[in-house]
């Protein structure tokens, strides 16, 4: 059996992504700090590890595949560092960020923007060594702890209304965390999606507005929605942001409410068979 090697295995794409690798017949060796306990199964190598720790990567057994979810420029480094002597398949996972928050007037999210390019084009630039897949996700969800429609979710339920700016009419693809884990098998099985970057949207493009609503359907509840100015909405996103529902929410996020987040996954699909599902909020919650 083949074994492959992931990293961030114990977070959200990862728990959908370790039974299938088994299920494709891979032997999977994924290190964490916490292995976590519910997806500890046959097929399965918890290696309980900090990989920031020096040498950790000694540690590790070799491996022929990476699956990465971790931030690209940490799995760029992770990589640079790994000593094979064999060639090494890699698919890795950016964000569809590095475009969308590149012009943003946050100073910390046009950082963010740099890093993921600059992580895309240092893995990239490991050929032929490593060949590397790389992946950007749209908005992410599937699970309680998906930080994006969980997120909303837990506002509706507790307040109801929900605050727009530019009513909302912003276009977006959430993608579930689930397709993400079928496109990993699946592209690590396309030999066309070696040294290729891809853009991984949902099949279904919404207004953030209706996103909501959808969101809201799931949960039995109606939103009752307030239009804000943009400068009011920075206010009070900021004022607000030391509670635990909001911390960590980016400010100029409100901004983006009223601009479109829309990528063409056909690439993906033409090379490896990409399909992902409508927009379907009722199986994260």
């Amino acid at each position: 059996m083949v074994r492959i090697l992931v990293l961030g295995g114990s977070g959200l794409v990862g728990r959908f992504l370790m039974p299938r690798l088994v299920e494709a017949g891979y032997t999977v060796v994924a290190p964490s700090r916490n292995p976590p306990m519910q997806l500890d199964c046959p097929g399965i190598q918890w290696v309980t590890l900090d990989l920031g720790q020096a040498n950790a990567i000694d540690e590790l057994p070799e491996s022929d595949l990476v699956v990465s979810m971790m931030p690209i420029w940490i799995t760029a480094k992770f990589c640079a560092a790994m000593n094979s002597a064999r060639p090494l398949r890699v698919v890795a996972f950016s964000s569809t960020s590095a475009v969308t928050k590149s012009g943003s007037v946050d100073e910390s999210e046009r950082q963010l923007s740099n890093l993921l390019f600059s992580g895309e084009a240092e893995l990239l630039a490991l050929a032929p060594r490593v060949t590397s897949t790389l992946f950007r996700p749209t908005m992410i969800y599937g699970g309680p702890d998906d930080r994006n429609v969980s997120r909303v979710a837990a506002q509706l339920r507790s307040f109801r209304f929900f605050p727009l700016v530019a009513r909302g009419v912003g276009l977006r693809q959430p993608v579930h965390a689930d397709d993400l884990a079928a496109a990993i098998v699946q592209a690590l099985a396309a030999s066309a999606s070696e040294g290729r970057t891809y853009d991984l949207s949902g099949a279904e493009v919404l207004s953030f507005r209706s996103m909501v609503e959808r969101i809201g359907t799931a949960v039995g509840v109606r939103p009752i929605f307030v239009s804000i100015p943009l400068s009011v909405a920075r206010i009070a996103l900021k004022a607000v942001s030391v509670l635990p529902r909001v911390r960590g929410i980016p400010r100029e996020s409100v901004a983006r409410m009223g601009k479109d987040m829309v990528f063409d996954h056909g690439l993906a699909k033409r090379d490896f068979g990409f399909t992902p599902r409508g927009f379907e909020p009722s199986e994260s919650l």
